[in-house]
């Protein structure tokens, strides 16, 4: 399976959470379960808006 759609969402993160994202596509690759394309944007999105909420 490749991953490149995945961790190209990915570019545009700050680096920790770039890093806690890929940590978590890994463990699921492994598990045998990578994350469908939209459940994986849902993620990355979701992490997007909770960064930007922290910091206003």
């Amino acid at each position: 399976m490749s991953t490149r759609w995945h961790v190209q969402l990915l570019e545009g993160l700050p680096p920790d959470s770039r890093r806690r994202l890929s940590k978590q596509l890994r463990r699921s690759v492994r598990a045998g379960s990578p994350p469908t394309r939209r459940a994986w944007a849902q993620t990355v999105q979701q992490e997007v808006n909770g960064r930007y909420r922290r910091c206003a």
